[in-house]
């Protein structure tokens, strides 16, 4: 972080459109707060969200692949930015600022990255699996 520092500088990376800027988000994403518990109500969320999908992970078939993927995005995602929440009372590191000119996305990190690219994966399984019969069983009302 010290190449990074002072926060709130841009320091550009490819032009100005991909930029490494420190910030700290205290908040939840796309700093939406909880007040001030919002660290601990955080922790507790990302606790109970990595227990569902821990038992995602245990329920899934073992030749699902990209479910795995898709949860070990999610986990390791919710893992990095719960260890940044727990050891830092300033927030979640971030520092990916991308944007063209002006006009930038919010700032984030390698961890919020795995998150969305987990979740994308994550909802592409289950909308693929949505209304498909178990192995084994006719769809209802259809006849073979």
């Amino acid at each position: 972080m010290a190449a990074l520092s002072p926060a709130l500088v841009p320091h550009d990376i490819i032009g100005n459109t991909v930029r490494f800027t420190l910030s700290y988000n205290p908040a939840a994403v796309f700093g939406l707060s909880l007040g001030p518990w919002s660290r601990i109500a955080l922790i507790v969320i990302t606790l109970v969200i990595l227990a569902i999908l821990l038992r995602m992970y245990a329920q899934a078939a073992a030749r699902d692949r990209v479910l795995a993927v898709a949860l070990g995005l999610l986990c390791g995602g919710a893992l990095g930015n719960l260890l940044d929440r727990i050891l830092s009372p300033t927030g979640v590191v971030d520092f990916i600022d991308v944007g063209v000119g002006a006009v930038r996305f919010w700032t984030f990190n390698v961890a919020d990255s795995g998150i969305t690219v987990g979740a994308i994966l994550l909802a592409i399984v289950l909308w693929r699996t949505t209304g498909q019969a178990p192995r084994g069983e006719s769809e209802p009302g259809r006849r073979e």
